[in-house]
């Protein structure tokens, strides 16, 4: 009750702009971008499981991560 959170009304106006830019790397001067929020999943994930099992010893450097490979790793830690 000490901290209102912000709502709309508390919020400055925002102006968004959209800026082009063509790729000369291609016939089709487009970019890709469709991987880039794919590729931290993975890293993100195993360094939750490092942070979680750290106080059994595991420590989590390897990915993909299957559940199987995971008990390995505890009963190796053990």
């Amino acid at each position: 009750m000490d901290y209102l959170l912000p709502a709309a009304t508390e919020i400055p106006p925002i102006v968004v702009d959209h800026v082009e830019t063509s790729s000369p790397l291609n016939p089709l001067e487009v970019k890709g971008a469709c991987e880039a929020g794919a590729i931290l999943v993975p890293a993100l994930f195993a360094s939750a499981l490092d942070d979680a099992l750290a106080t059994y010893g595991l420590h989590v450097r390897e990915i993909p991560l299957h559940p199987c490979r995971l008990y390995e790793l505890l009963r190796a830690a053990e």
